[in-house]
């Protein structure tokens, strides 16, 4: 009995004990409202009713029943509160509030009808739940229906007989919306069902925005994928680490494998190591951001160049998380390395070698952009004197006009 009534509310359970004492002593039946809570987290209200029965004038047995009322409580409520009220809310609420029978023939839509679908609510119950949509919206409105019926009566007055669907709805100008339904069981006094209690919700602009939410996120791994740019985060009190889609590809891994920041760390260069070890601790340890390049060897050997950035979220001078990115800029490095061979090869070539813009900008020509050391050595002048010049200025410095001529003719015909 004591294990039964801790589910009771303190002040309801005082009252319980107390009728089921005069029950017991005195033979007094009783039939209480009261505050229950399931072993599920459940706040039902329920209705406890109990006879004694009595033998040579004592109490020898106790029969009784328990009803779950809470929906019934609550109309009941709404009656209390008003008719009036009722009316005001249900027709400034812009969500449809319906009921039906058991066959999901409609016994009440609310005026908020008219401004989702352009129906007056005795048009859309003329229609009918049948035609309030596409095919086979009534068909997935049944099924929802009939299966929360059946699942409140296979787990007892416990279930919160309530289940959420969303369908597509017609709208009077022929237009289709997309809907969301939350049905609940309606039931009498004695608790059998009587019929459905339902809340229809125009869902448009949550879809369109879950749309554009899918394709920004499309957008931003296909810009990954493309630029090679991964992202990670690190939350720091869980120390749990989570990379996106192009990290897995990055180090050559797949989906399934669980990173954490030791085998993150142990896919760096040995030589580049401490740099990155060290970054990470001074993020952890006092919020520091770090922008580094770094080598990595990844699960099938190949060598790569990273760019590691990362961006701690600091509260209260604690680190709560890092969060940043990695670039594969291996491209890059080798076409860096490209660049400097080649100016390597031009600065101590013995040949005078001159670079021009390639568009001509105006009728003087194009400018000169570099010239190397053994121009000047050849021909005496220095970069400040012919940078940003035209070639032009060359042609005073050759005797044989010729030579000059050949060269203009040259350079045009490139």
């Amino acid at each position: 009995l004591d294990n039964a009534l801790r589910y009771y509310d303190e002040a309801d359970r005082l009252l319980l004990s107390a009728a089921i004492t005069r029950a017991i002593e005195n033979g007094e039946p009783y039939d209480l409202k009261l505050n229950f809570t399931t072993a599920k987290g459940n706040r039902r209200r329920v209705r406890a009713l109990c006879e004694p029965k009595k033998m040579h004038g004592k109490t020898v047995k106790l029969r009784g029943a328990f009803q779950d009322i809470t929906e019934i409580d609550a109309a009941e409520k709404l009656i209390q509160a008003g008719e009036e009220r009722y009316r005001v809310l249900a027709e400034h609420v812009h969500d449809i509030i319906w009921t039906a029978n058991l066959d999901l023939e409609l016994t009440y839509v609310s005026p908020s009808v008219l401004r989702v679908r352009g129906y007056t609510p005795e048009e859309s119950m003329a229609l009918g739940a049948t035609n309030a949509g596409p095919s086979g919206t009534y068909k997935k409105l049944a099924t929802t229906a009939h299966a929360l019926l059946a699942s409140a009566s296979d787990q007892g007055d416990d279930s919160e007989e309530v289940a959420t669907v969303e369908l597509e709805l017609n709208r009077k100008d022929g237009t289709i919306f997309p809907a969301e339904i939350v049905v609940s069981v309606l039931r009498d006094a004695s608790a059998a069902p009587t019929g459905f209690l339902g809340v229809t919700r125009d869902i448009t602009e949550r879809k369109n925005s879950e749309m554009a939410l899918r394709a920004s996120e499309a957008q931003l791994k296909t810009t990954g994928r493309i630029a090679r740019v991964g992202g990670w985060r690190y939350d720091v009190s869980a120390r749990v680490l989570s990379w996106s889609d192009e990290l897995y590809a990055m180090f050559e891994r797949p989906r399934d494998y669980a990173p954490t920041v030791a085998n993150s760390i142990a896919f760096c260069h040995a030589d580049d190591r401490p740099q990155l070890q060290a970054a990470i601790d001074a993020a952890v340890a006092h919020g520091c951001p770090f922008d580094l390049e770094h080598r990595v060897v990844t699960h099938k050997n190949t060598l790569k160049w990273i760019r590691s950035i990362c961006e701690p979220i600091v509260e209260s001078g604690t680190t709560l998380r890092l969060q940043g990115s990695m670039q594969d800029v291996t491209a890059l490095k080798e076409i860096e390395g490209h660049l400097r061979l080649l100016e390597s090869v031009i600065t101590y070539s013995d040949d005078a070698i001159l670079i021009t813009e390639v568009d001509i900008v105006d009728k003087s020509g194009p400018k000169v952009l570099f010239v190397n050391p053994a121009f000047t050595r050849i021909t005496g002048i220095n970069p400040d004197e012919i940078v940003g010049h035209t070639p032009r200025k060359l042609w005073k410095s050759f005797q044989d006009q010729t030579v000059a001529e050949a060269l203009t003719t040259t350079v045009q015909n490139f």
